[in-house]
């Protein structure tokens, strides 16, 4: 089975808790059974800093190219290691506007928290990244509130290409306090169609 494991953080990469420690190990005890795994997370200075200490090799997987939604676009790179201490392919999504900061979840520099549109932004890449190279999974595994629309967004018309018909996707909450909570007046920023906006759309 195709399984592709999206998540916010993955350890030794880049790492503030237990996700990161769960994203290091759960993929490798998956391929060690026998299915096709591969794992997306952003690029962040944290990791990049990880793989020049480390010396372990990454390479460009898609040079830079624009990905687009609703009336928003920015720029997506893709590079292309492994977990450390295995063969599973890791995919990192690189944006330094949104991912080059201080810390993993720092906001912008003017204050402004803008994790809502960076984790919009990654699960945007995630699904063009899955195109440009045709990485189309059987399950799409979305870890915590950060890759939480990547189930909406199969469900609001993803499933609808061929590519991604036969997509399942599972949604492993790992801590209920942090939920990534944003006002309505953030929601077009998404990209999804107003019928979300309900109550009991979400």
């Amino acid at each position: 089975m195709r399984i592709i494991v999206t998540t916010a953080e993955v350890a030794p990469i880049a790492k503030t808790g237990g996700l990161g420690d769960v994203c290091g190990s759960l993929p490798q005890a998956l391929a060690a059974l026998g299915h096709d795994v591969v794992v997306f997370m952003p690029f962040y200075r944290q990791a990049r800093e990880y793989f020049e200490r480390s010396g372990q090799p990454i390479e460009i997987a898609q040079p830079t190219t624009a990905i687009t939604w609703n009336d928003w676009a920015a720029e997506l790179t893709v590079f292309r290691s492994t977990l450390p201490g295995s063969q599973v392919p890791l995919y990192l999504l690189a944006n330094d506007y949104f991912f080059n900061r201080d810390q993993i979840y720092s906001g912008r520099l003017d204050g402004h928290d803008d994790n809502l549109e960076r984790y919009t932004f990654f699960s945007r890449a995630v699904i063009r990244t899955c195109e440009m190279l045709g990485l189309y999974p059987e399950i799409l595994h979305a870890h915590d509130w950060h890759t939480a629309l990547l189930p909406v967004f199969l469900h609001s018309g993803l499933r609808g290409s061929e590519n991604f018909r036969g997509t399942r996707s599972v949604f492993t909450i790992h801590n209920l306090n942090y939920q990534g909570v944003g006002g309505l007046d953030r929601f077009h920023f998404l990209g999804l169609h107003d019928r979300y906006r309900r109550g009991d759309a979400l």
